[in-house]
């Protein structure tokens, strides 16, 4: 006898949310129906679900918290190393917050890139995210096809926070961290209760297994490498779920053809119209993780001793990084450098946090860049040059594209659109700079930072004519949220 499972017609209900005599009403009436069909195969069941959103509150929240808790100074020896393990915990689950510098890309392809920042329109309630057309859309293959989709209108070209394999593996990273936490805490478990039970019975154990004796820090050690267990693991209890949810974050609503604006920039960008009916969903935010170690690092490669011990800095216009980070290392992204006027700028110290490379520092050129585009040379465009900080092997990297590039107070200096890989060594002043007082902060810049020309160059679409852009092709102001 053929005995085959029937096929399940699942009905779902959200817990906590619909009643469940609702749930029981609906399957019977599905199940009448099927049988009045004359489907005697199929069945009709009820199953309670949470529903888990994309870039959820619970998540942020605890990134917020973490990171509070991984700048927070070192108390005692072995703390330093519980909060780089947090750090790292932080770091793995950033890509799947609402913060900027997450993977995105479309569904239908392959490619993937940076989110930007997310802006408004006008006034607007809805959130749009800000990237690169060549991200998103299929690029050359229509390069000459405005997008322009109203919110009521086609909205097949969708946009996924993460690829697949990116989610798997900082999924398994997350996995491996609270694994490592886990065997931490329990071989100083183990070490303090053997000798508490078994070693510490007689003076004469006692001295026998004196190198086993647990010492007073690592006592005080052991309810903290709890606690960092507790947050690993919480981290990574966010994060799983994640990677089987669908991830679509909305979809491709504008996007100029590929072309020079009047400005004389390239028009490669495009808005994500984002979803944000879920009332589970996080607000998406502009804020970047530095870290405030990170930042005070930074600022000591910007702000050097003269000869006086006084510190200057290495550029005419640039603030401390570490003033504008908050309590949790986060920098608030808000308001856009001017384009610098005929051409000519002074240089600036910037950052930025993409896909690939993660968190980078570099310096804008002092002249806006003539360069011909990647499809064919057909474009003579404008675009501002980023440069390696020499600490880094490069600014950025393939996967960057549609990251924001800020400055030292938060100001959105413009959006990664490429760069260029140099293979030949170029030239270089690697001459050294005198140490007296009359030296100014322009002139040692050289002292500590240098262009990788083997490397990189990167190229960045000025905020200022970007958001003028925009504004000419959707006919309402940008305003970052």
């Amino acid at each position: 006898m053929d005995i085959r499972r029937p096929v399940v017609f699942v009905i779902e209900t959200l817990t906590d949310s619909e009643p469940w005599e609702t749930s029981i009403e609906v399957a019977l009436s599905c199940r009448n129906v099927i049988r009045l069909m004359g489907i005697t195969d199929v069945e009709v069941e009820i199953q309670q679900v949470t529903q888990v959103p994309f870039a959820n509150k619970e998540l942020d929240a605890f990134i917020d918290i973490a990171s509070k808790t991984a700048a927070s100074t070192p108390s005692m020896v072995g703390e330093k190393a519980n909060q780089l393990l947090l750090q790292e915990a932080v770091e793995n689950a950033l890509p799947f917050s609402s913060h900027i510098g997450y993977e995105i890309h479309n569904i239908k392809s392959d490619k993937s890139g940076t989110m930007g920042l997310h802006l408004r329109l006008g006034d607007e309630g809805a959130h749009y995210g800000l990237t690169c057309r060549h991200v998103v859309l299929e690029g050359p293959s229509n390069p000459s096809v405005d997008i322009n989709v109203d919110i009521s209108g086609d909205k097949t070209t969708l946009v996924r926070q993460l690829t697949q394999r990116t989610a798997a593996s900082l999924v398994d990273d997350g996995a491996g961290l609270e694994d490592c936490c886990r065997n931490m805490y329990q071989d100083l478990a183990k070490k303090i209760y053997e000798w508490d039970k078994w070693y510490s019975i007689t003076e004469e154990t006692a001295e026998a297994r004196k190198s086993r004796c647990p010492t007073s820090e690592e006592r005080e050690r052991l309810p903290r490498l709890g606690s960092l267990l507790s947050q690993v693991t919480e981290a990574a209890s966010f994060i799983l779920p994640m990677l089987h949810e669908s991830r679509i974050i909305g979809h491709v609503a504008y996007a100029p053809s590929y072309a020079k604006s009047s400005r004389g920039l390239l028009l490669d960008w495009s808005f994500v119209r984002l979803d944000t009916a879920n009332d589970f969903a996080a607000q998406r935010t502009n804020k970047v993780y530095i870290g405030h170690e990170e930042a005070e690092r930074r600022d000591r490669q910007v702000f050097v001793k003269d000869a006086k011990g006084r510190r200057q800095s290495l550029f005419r216009e640039s603030s401390k990084l570490s003033d504008h980070i908050s309590d949790d290392g986060f920098l608030q992204i808000t308001g856009i450098v001017p384009t610098p006027t005929d051409g000519q700028a002074a240089r600036l110290p910037v950052g930025m946090r993409g896909k690939t490379s993660g968190l980078n520092f570099g310096m804008t050129n002092e002249i806006l860049a003539v360069r011909r585009d990647s499809t064919g040379g057909k474009l003579v465009v404008w675009e501002w040059i980023v440069f390696c900080e020499r600490n880094y092997t490069c600014f950025s990297a393939e996967g960057d594209s549609g990251t924001a590039v800020w400055d030292h107070s938060g100001r959105f200096v413009g959006m990664v659109t490429g760069g260029t890989a140099i293979s030949e060594t170029s030239w270089y002043n690697d001459s050294p700079v005198a140490k007296n007082d009359t030296e100014t902060p322009e002139a040692s810049a050289s002292a500590s930072f240098r262009v990788d020309a083997r490397r990189d160059l990167t190229f960045v679409t000025t905020a200022e004519y970007l958001f003028e852009s925009i504004k000419e092709f959707t006919g309402r102001t940008p305003h970052i949220i």
